[in-house]
Order: C-alpha cells, then structure tokens, then sequence
C-alpha cells in the first residue's frame, strides 16, 4: 500500500524504492494529502491502517476535495487526526476559523 508519508521506529528502517507499509506496528504515523481519489484515504485507506495497527493516521485535505460524509458542510480545508483506540480510529477535525 503506498503512502504520502509514513514515520517508523529508527531500527525497522530498511532501504525501499516505494513508499510501502509491509508491517503496520512498526509504522508510528501516516499521513495522507488528499488528491482527487478521495474515497480512499477517507474510507479505504482509514479501514487498512486500522487492520494494520497504525495508532495514527493524519488526513490533510487543503482544497476541500473529500465528500461532505466525511468534511462536513460547507466543503472547506480539513486536517483530520486519527488515532487507533482498540480496533478503530477516533477522529478529531481542524478547519480554519
């Protein structure tokens, strides 16, 4: 699975051409910028990081790209922090103003 970015612990970095995510625990953070796929760093990408372990997974949306399901309305730039809690993410949103 590619990612924007990723953090992991200094000992698990190993030499890779792509950006992958072969083993979750060892992954500290991700970050996503949203692009016009949307859908998958809102749904898809949130459910495989859980799965993987991932205790945190940032969603930087500066143009406002993602459905109202998920920014709400009006459609404006949102950074969302999502931090594991068990099995899911609990969500925290930032917007300007």
């Amino acid at each position: 699975m590619k990612v924007s970015l990723n953090i992991r612990r200094k000992r698990q970095i190993r030499k890779a051409r792509e950006p992958v995510i072969m083993l979750g625990r060892s992954v500290k953070l991700v970050a996503e910028v949203v692009s016009t796929n949307w859908e998958t760093d809102y749904a898809r990408k949130l459910e495989e990081y859980a799965l993987l372990g991932i205790l945190e997974y940032w969603i930087a949306d500066f143009r406002g790209l993602g459905g109202t399901a998920f920014i709400g309305k009006p459609k404006q730039p949102t950074f969302t922090v999502c931090q594991l809690q068990g099995d899911d993410y609990q969500q925290q949103q930032y917007r300007i103003g």
